[in-house]
């Protein structure tokens, strides 16, 4: 009888914890986006606001990102485009390397009062992906490629399958991947820079994406299959 109540009470707790869990979600208003080149405001319903910042130049040899000049440039971006209630705020691949990270969240908590999350490299592919999943509902079996200036993230879907690449480092895919070379419903999903090369479905990702290096990488390993641009974000994946 111990056993029994046991569990109920966890399946309660689980169920509650989910039902809190999207409550959460749903108070987020907006969402905004701290990476190499810019600060970015996502909201409900495809709006996006963003102010260049090319965080990465202010990375020197020693892996230190410039408290100087991260003050005078990005401090003022992060304030323009934060909202007094509803929001979060994520940091991807960049703030993953630099050595003083600790010292610049603590300088955004100082100068703006903002909580910042800086996000794995699987919880970033997780969140890009949940997006993903909304805009193709239709699609059988996705691979996503998300593909930044700091780091490639790659996902298989609905399974929920999840790996990130640093960038400076080759793309070798595990066999889980390399066996979608003969699947027959496969949706390829390119995200990033790369996705404004592909307006239009293409099933010829490999002369679309002949100048990007770590594109091609992926596309060696699996083959060709019907290739989509998306917009989609980190950030997008959280409203």
């Amino acid at each position: 009888m111990k056993q029994i109540t046991v569990v109920f009470s966890i399946v309660i707790f689980i169920i509650l914890t989910q039902e809190y869990m999207i409550i959460k979600r749903k108070d987020i208003k907006f969402v905004l986006e701290l990476s190499s080149s810019a600060v970015k405001k996502l909201k409900p319903g495809g709006y996006r606001e963003q102010i260049r910042t090319n965080t990465l130049d202010m990375v020197g040899p020693d892996k230190n990102l410039d408290i100087d000049e991260f003050k005078n440039v990005v401090i003022p971006a992060i304030i323009k485009l934060w909202e007094p209630r509803g929001g979060t705020c994520i940091a991807t691949a960049l703030y993953r390397e630099i050595k003083n990270q600790e010292e610049i969240i603590n300088l955004i908590k100082e100068e703006t009062g903002i909580d910042v999350n800086i996000i794995s490299g699987i919880e970033e592919a997780q969140l890009v992906g949940n997006g993903i999943l909304k805009q193709f509902p239709k699609a059988k079996k996705i691979l996503f490629i998300d593909s930044g200036t700091r780091s490639v993230e790659i996902g298989l879907l609905p399974e929920g399958y999840y790996k990130s690449y640093k960038k400076d480092r080759p793309i070798v895919l595990d066999n889980k991947l390399k066996d979608l070379k003969n699947s027959t419903d496969l949706l390829i999903v390119v995200t990033g820079k790369a996705a404004s090369k592909v307006k239009e479905p293409t099933t010829e990702p490999e002369k679309v994406f002949r100048w990007h290096s770590k594109l091609q990488e992926v596309l060696k390993q699996i083959g060709t299959h019907p290739t989509v641009g998306s917009n989609m974000t980190p950030g997008g994946g959280l409203l």
